[in-house]
């Protein structure tokens, strides 16, 4: 499964629908998408064809 994360303002341990606030060790929190089609953190990624 590939995980995307992206920046957020929600605070670590918070929740959405979509999936789980974790905190990385860059400092910064990211939400975590447990979607089965979330694609990697990689900008090449969104330049490919659907």
């Amino acid at each position: 499964m590939k995980i995307k994360f992206i920046r957020s303002v929600l605070h670590k341990g918070e929740h959405q629908e979509q999936g789980t606030v974790v905190d990385l060790p860059d400092g910064e929190a990211k939400f975590f998408l447990v979607a089965g089609d979330a694609v990697e953190s990689d900008e090449k990624e969104e330049k490919k064809p659907k």
